[in-house]
């Protein structure tokens, strides 16, 4: 009879925000002052993120699965789904054109010093990278050949094998596979595919119930996690981090530019005050930024926007887990920078149908970084570098030394974008309540 009260002690503890900055400064510290007892953390935080992976690809079908199929069985699902779509797409749009429009006036590559140029020269030279290269940053460009961009994102979101994708973790193919499957079962006819609709449902609540389980774990996870990371920046060399400052700084504007845009369009879908979402987004964000991983977040963002912002559960255990995995806010502003970067880096002009064709492939190549690394994310790149014949190649180097600040960055953007598009696509409660659904909305433990 004790258990219980003491574990839900132990739960509001390690849940709460001091033992979340708590477990961050502990790991900073141990980063600086001890690298080997950072090295000896490292598989801690490992464990932490498996344990996460092992969870989310589970949730994610289950939910997308079940959502889609219960809307289908009570019409109306063509509208939804166009509503969704409609969202997603316009916000990733709105937010490539405030990452173009931010690299356009910051113009972070095109007002370095020449002490700058020659540091980040050095780092091109001096990376592992440079015999895969034939550019060097203060060499010639020369023209890449393009690639088809269209075909290969594509191939991307189209599973040929579901088991194949469910086992590298290939989120936009699960995902695909997920929709598909969850119309399929939605148009069988009531009664053939109850018994799977609840086994999923159930498939859904046990993961929030493990994933609430092992984010108890996340100040122990952060300190784990943090220490290496300190460590590593403490020995990298401060010239090429100072060299891309204006760089760091141009994506941090982007961020907070559409960050402020989202939260004025939650206050407003929402009637609370500006700060109010925020807060009430505390667990979320906190979760993104000690993880980065924006797919761990979407029990704890579905918790939050329903309970502290009476957004209907029922329509956000859809909408999260789409727009978790599809709404990649922060890859499309980096995207859009990066690729001027590299043109004023190396002086080349760029014209409006250029200016078009980054705003577009931004939003192509972002929901192609689903799920991927921050080195994945920087490879992709490539997509609208090579069309353009910028040489994508020679910066990677320059990207990489500045990608575990632009990581989190990117991650936290996700997580706070999809909760806007949550805001604007998902009903409030009162006016579920007043329209009486004639199925009841799927049920979640309390995360």
């Amino acid at each position: 009879m004790t258990l219980l009260p003491s574990l839900d002690g132990w739960v509001r503890v390690m849940s709460s925000p001091a033992a979340v900055f708590t477990g961050l400064g502990l790991g900073i510290a141990i980063g600086l002052v001890s690298p080997e007892s950072a090295t000896a953390l490292a598989p801690y935080g490992k464990l932490f993120l498996d344990l996460l992976g092992m969870i989310v690809l589970p949730l994610l079908i289950s939910a997308v699965t079940v959502s889609l199929a219960k809307l289908f069985e009570t019409g109306g699902a063509a509208h939804q789904v166009g509503r969704i779509a409609l969202a997603i797409t316009a916000c990733m749009v709105v937010a490539a054109g405030i990452g173009l429009a931010t690299g356009l006036i910051v113009a972070p590559g095109g007002n370095l010093a020449q002490t700058d140029i020659a540091s980040l020269g050095e780092v091109v030279s001096s990376s592992e990278h440079q015999a895969d290269f034939e550019i060097s940053i203060i060499g010639t460009p020369s023209t890449a050949k393009p690639e088809q961009g269209l075909a290969r994102f594509i191939a991307q979101i189209i599973p040929d094998n579901i088991f194949r994708a469910l086992s590298v973790g290939d989120n936009l193919k699960v995902l695909m596979f997920s929709l598909m499957f969850g119309i399929a079962v939605g148009m069988t006819p009531r009664g053939r595919a109850d018994a799977l609709t609840s086994a999923l449902e159930t498939v859904f609540q046990s993961c929030q119930s493990m994933m609430k389980g092992v984010n108890t774990l996340l100040p122990l996870a952060l300190c784990a996690m943090v220490a290496p990371l300190a460590s590593d920046m403490a020995e990298t060399p401060l010239g090429p981090v100072r060299a891309m400052t204006m760089f760091v700084s141009a994506q941090c504007i982007g961020a907070l530019v559409v960050f402020v845009l989202f939260a004025i369009v939650i206050q407003q879908r929402t009637g609370c005050g500006f700060l109010a979402p925020i807060t009430a987004l505390r667990e979320p964000l906190i979760l993104a930024i000690g993880t980065r991983n924006s797919i761990a977040c979407i029990p704890s963002v579905i918790e939050s926007m329903s309970s502290k912002l009476g957004i209907n559960r029922k329509d956000l255990e859809l909408v999260v887990p789409l727009g978790i995995i599809l709404c990649r806010f922060g890859p499309v502003v980096f995207f859009g920078i990066s690729t001027l970067f590299i043109a004023q880096l190396y002086r080349i002009d760029l014209g409006p149908s250029q200016y078009m064709f980054i705003l577009f492939a931004s939003v192509m190549a972002a929901m192609a970084s689903s799920g991927g690394t921050g080195v994945m994310t920087i490879g992709l790149m490539a997509l609208l570098c090579n069309p353009l014949g910028l040489p994508f190649e020679a910066a990677v180097a320059l990207f990489l030394a500045v990608d575990p600040l632009l990581d989190l960055v990117r991650t936290v953007l996700n997580v706070y974008g999809t909760c806007a598009v949550a805001s604007i696509v998902c009903g409030r409660e009162s006016d579920q309540e007043e329209e009486a659904p004639d199925f009841p909305p799927l049920k979640s433990l309390g995360i």
